[in-house]
């Protein structure tokens, strides 16, 4: 299981010039509207937010397989805002639940290849 904090920008390529050229980090996935870059296994997504209110923050937990997320579904039931679906536009099967103090929290797959994180194997060890 790996994550991503999402966070919604007015400033998207700021931002992302930002965390790209001032802290090191590179692009891991770009998708319509959302960049998702990595450093040291640390994964942020930046979403294209036109908006200056609802600077959300949306913690997704990803993982392997569709059977993962129905499984997480189940055991996570009584805390969920919808049931597992496919969404096309980012080619991902996920559903969103509320933690006990109300954040967003994303489980999804990837329904796509994606690229290995820059993990530090011995970081574990």
């Amino acid at each position: 299981m790996s994550s991503i904090i999402f966070l919604k920008t007015g400033m998207y390529q700021q931002t992302l010039e930002f965390y790209k050229k001032r802290l090191g980090f590179q692009e891991w996935l770009s998708q319509p509207e959302i960049e998702i870059i990595s450093r040291d296994g640390l994964l942020l997504g930046f979403q294209r937010n036109l908006s200056t209110t609802g600077m959300d923050i949306v913690l997704t937990i990803f993982v392997k397989t569709k059977d993962e997320v129905e499984l997480m579904y189940r055991e996570l039931i009584e805390f969920a805002l919808d049931k597992p679906k496919k969404n096309e536009k980012y080619k991902i099967y996920n559903f969103y639940l509320n933690d006990p103090e109300g954040r967003t929290v994303e489980i999804q797959m990837f329904e796509h290849e994606t690229r290995k994180l820059d993990v530090d194997k011995n970081f574990f060890n």
